[in-house]
C-alpha cells in the first residue's frame, strides 16, 4: 500500500504545482480573474466581484497548501484538501457547462480552452486518488526501499502529466469547437 500511497501523493502534488505554477506565470491575470468569476458566477449568481476575487485567492492559497502538505507528514490533511477543493472546482466545472455562456477553464492558467466534461472527468481520478489516499491513512506499513520510491515517482509524471494534458489531448480526436455536453 505504501506505493500507492507514493504514487498518488505525487500525482497529487505535481498536478496542483502544474495548476499553481501556471497561474502564477500567467501574464493575463486578469483573463485569469474573468474566467474564475465565470465559474463562480454560474455555480453562485449574483456573487460580487470582490467575493470572487478573494475566493478566487483563497483557492489559490488553499492550493498552495496542498502543494506544502502532500509531500509532508501532514499529507492526509493535503490529501483531504486537495479533495475538497476538487470537489468544489468540480461543481464550478460542472455550472459553467450546464450555463448558457461558453467559460474557459482556467485549470492550468489563463490561456485554457472552454470548459468540457472533460475537465471534470480529470477532476473525478483526481478526487478518486485523494480519496484514495485518505482512505490509506490509517494502513500500517513499513518504508519501501530508496529504489523502489524513485521508481515509482518517475512512474507518476506519466499519469500526472496526462491529467493536465488531457484537454489538450482531447482536442488532437475531436474535429471542431465542441463544448463535450
Amino acid at each position: 500500500m505504501i506505493y500507492v500511497e507514493v504514487v498518488g501523493r505525487a500525482v497529487i502534488f505535481l498536478v496542483f504545482a502544474a495548476s499553481v505554477s501556471t497561474k502564477i506565470r500567467s501574464k493575463d491575470r486578469r483573463h485569469l480573474l474573468e474566467s474564475a468569476r465565470a465559474m463562480l458566477g454560474a455555480l453562485r449568481p449574483g456573487l460580487s466581484d470582490s467575493t470572487m476575487d478573494h475566493l478566487g485567492r483563497a483557492a489559490l492559497v488553499a492550493q498552495w497548501l496542498v502543494l506544502v502538505l502532500v509531500v509532508t507528514p501532514w499529507w492526509v490533511v493535503g490529501a483531504v484538501l486537495a479533495a475538497l477543493l476538487l470537489i468544489s472546482f468540480t461543481a464550478g466545472l460542472i455550472a459553467s457547462i450546464l450555463a448558457p455562456e461558453d467559460a474557459q477553464c482556467a485549470c492550468f492558467g489563463a490561456d485554457g480552452p472552454d470548459v468540457s466534461v472533460w475537465d471534470v472527468v480529470r477532476n473525478g481520478v483526481l478526487i478518486a486518488i485523494a480519496a484514495a489516499l485518505v482512505a490509506l491513512a490509517g494502513v500500517e506499513t513499513r518504508p519501501p526501499e530508496v529504489g523502489a520510491v524513485v521508481v515509482l515517482l518517475c512512474g507518476a509524471v506519466v499519469p500526472a502529466f496526462l491529467l493536465v494534458e488531457m484537454t489538450s489531448i482531447r482536442e488532437l480526436f475531436v474535429a471542431g469547437n465542441h463544448r463535450g455536453k
